[in-house]
């Protein structure tokens, strides 16, 4: 018991104590020293299960607000009522015959409101679990239908032998040796990955790799592509060292590190299974032949573009958990219907795997200010725009862009203007960005807005060669002209194949504001106002603790784009709201601020949990509705045992 007040910074043998109420210095029995050593003790154990719980049922987001402890000042469960934890503690010093008892009856029943509230969080959670794994399923038999040789568990052994496969390869700095089974966009990520450790003059060691758990967690198919969203979880030893002196920059020599990143495998739904071994064993297909490292991706036996889909499975993302959404990986997008009505192989995948793929380039441009590959997949306007900011800040000092990862590439709308089709993908990254290579990381969100001539079609078997010419199929090479070595196709036009148009924010934090370029309004008034005021107070309620949380930065996503709010308006509602401006989208009148409080509601219980800072936001603006504080706690009871009754009603 000593050890852990000694470990709060507590001394449990002094005569003496200042009471922090009174301000007088009292003289303290044994007898009370050992009942405030009870109630510390128990308060600190309080604490420390109560942490253990959240950190097991919700990926260590414990609050204080909406259920246990608060982190104010009162021990409550909904922000409604609380006891006043100073007060308590003076009863217990002062009177403890009295204090000792309420102090045990507090304990009791916060921990099982706590546990009751923790019961309904995990319902939610679970029944939102259990209608996913439903539509996997469903899917998935569909799949075995068309291919009645595919078996699950005989595919998850594959996964797991060609993640193995693939960190040997990088961990050895020759991913040239797995480029066949990958398309194009996962390929340049690991390529340009590389470059930039060797430009910082650094070397990453991963080493002891195992794999804990291969899980399917989705299937899906769009006509074009079957595909398989793999969750896999694995422990291994990753550290970065500086190769001048081996000094450690990140990670841990010694100690395993768990992680867990889903990748995505797609395949042409005429494909069918065969028990030979395929890409990810490093055998063709097709043909059966040892593949040998090519970067063209075809194999120099029977010319099989390898990469293609149409014989195997080819891994074409690799995401990372914070910001895996599964809902993503089953939505239809605004603007795709409409596309393909005019092209029928249009593919959402192909866009993200050029984007991604143009991304990493644009990322090499900046570190090493050579621009020549970045002009064969962006428009010349853009290029030219560039030309200025490679490799230097505004100052004109050289800039590093060190540990530059990708958590998720985002396909968000797809729309025609005048003679292009225009897609914006949205892509989660992190680097440190300062002027030198051990700066501090920071995440970004940026949109990448693709263009491509409306009269285009897209090449079928190029569809996951997102880097190929789009005329004769050749890969991409080093030279610095803009169109292919082989047939002379122009490839940065847009008038065959998407080329990267623009580029901005997805959003701007407290702690952030850098912007790669500026991009012209090309959305006008397609919202109305009622949409923005939701989406700018919802803006609020996210900002409201300091910092965003990735789910719920997902959800205001989702929702803006089913109201017609394109990525570029919603970073134009999120700057506003950043700088103050967001008040003159405030509700005003009582029906549209009930609205904001509805969906503000909605978004907020998305997990079952609503904590102190959004709790406040309501209040806000219930104030506006003509509704006091206790009509908003009301509506958050109502509306999560609502949530909780539809939970165990399809249970």
């Amino acid at each position: 018991m000593t050890g852990l007040l000694h470990s709060y910074g507590i001394s449990a043998t002094a005569d003496r104590r200042r009471c922090g109420i009174t301000g007088k210095v009292l003289q303290v029995s044994d007898w009370r020293h050992w009942h405030r050593r009870l109630f510390l003790a128990g308060a600190a154990l309080l604490f420390l299960s109560l942490e253990a719980w959240a950190r097991a049922g919700d990926g260590q987001r414990f609050s204080g607000g909406g259920g246990g402890w608060s982190s104010g000042t009162t021990i409550g469960g909904d922000g409604s009522s609380g006891v006043d934890i100073a007060y308590l503690i003076y009863l217990v010093v002062r009177y403890p015959a009295i204090g000792v008892p309420v102090l045990i009856v507090v304990l009791i029943v916060g921990y099982l409101k706590y546990q009751g509230q923790h019961r309904i969080e995990t319902t939610i959670r679970n029944h939102n679990l259990q209608r996913h794994h439903a539509q996997r399923d469903a899917n998935l038999a569909a799949l075995q239908e068309r291919d009645t040789t595919f078996e699950l568990n005989a595919f998850k052994r594959r996964v797991q032998d060609g993640f193995e496969r693939i960190q040997r390869a990088w961990a050895g700095g020759n991913i040239e040796s797995v480029r066949p089974c990958m398309s194009d966009g996962v390929y340049e990520r690991f390529n340009v990955q590389l470059e930039l450790l060797r430009a910082a003059h650094q070397r990453n060691h991963m080493s002891g790799v195992q794999v804990d758990d291969v899980d399917v967690v989705a299937v899906t198919s769009d006509g074009q592509f079957d595909a398989l969203h793999v969750a896999i979880r694995a422990t291994a030893i990753d550290y970065t060292v500086d190769t001048h002196n081996d000094r450690l920059i990140h990670g841990n020599k010694r100690t395993p590190h768990s992680f867990i990143e889903y990748w995505s495998f797609l395949r042409k739904p005429g494909a069918k299974t065969r028990d030979t071994p395929g890409l990810l064993e490093g055998n063709c297909p097709n043909c059966g032949g040892a593949i040998k490292a090519v970067d063209a991706a075809t194999c120099t036996f029977c010319g099989s573009v390898l990469n293609a889909g149409e014989y195997d499975w080819v891994l074409t993302e690799i995401t990372q958990e914070v910001v895996w959404d599964v809902d993503r990986a089953v939505a239809d997008l605004p603007g795709v219907s409409e596309l393909r009505s005019r092209d029928a192989d249009f593919n959402t995948q192909h866009v993200e795997d050029r984007a991604s793929a143009t991304f990493w380039r644009l990322i090499a441009a900046e570190t090493t200010g050579n621009q020549k590959k970045l002009g064969r997949c962006a428009s010349e306007s853009f290029v030219a725009a560039k030309q200025h900011g490679m490799k230097t800040d505004n100052q004109g000092r050289d800039t590093w862009l060190s540990g530059v990862a990708i958590g998720a590439v985002e396909i968000q709308t797809v729309r025609r203007e005048g003679a292009f089709d225009f897609a914006e993908v949205m892509v989660h990254w992190s680097a440190s960005r300062e002027n030198h290579p051990a700066a501090p990381t920071r995440s970004y969100r940026h949109t990448l807005v693709l263009k491509r001539s409306a009269e285009a079609q897209s090449v079928k078997h190029n569809l996951l060669a997102s880097c190929h010419c789009p005329g004769c199929g050749a890969p991409d090479t080093a030279s610095k002209n803009p169109t292919c070595d082989f047939c002379g196709t122009p490839l940065n036009t847009g008038r065959y194949s998407w080329v990267l148009d623009s580029i901005h924010n997805r959003l701007h934090s407290r702690h952030q504001r850098h912007v790669v370029s500026s991009v012209p309004r090309e959305y006008t008034g397609r919202a109305t106002l009622a949409d923005k005021e939701v989406i700018a107070c919802a803006i609020t309620v996210m900002y409201a603790d300091g910092h965003v949380d990735d789910r719920e930065e997902m959800q205001l996503n989702r929702f803006a784009r089913t109201r017609g709010i394109p990525p570029s308006e919603l970073a134009d509602i999120i700057d506003s709201v950043n700088k103050g401006d967001g008040a003159s989208m405030a509700a005003d009148s009582p029906e549209s601020a009930r609205e904001l409080i509805d969906t503000m509601l909605a978004m907020c219980l998305a997990d079952g949990h609503v904590d102190r800072a959004e709790r406040q936001m309501l209040k806000n603006m219930g104030a506006k509705a003509n509704l006091t504080d206790y009509d908003i706690d009301q509506l958050v009871k109502r509306k999560r045992a609502e949530l909780y009754r539809e939970a165990r009603g399809a249970a």
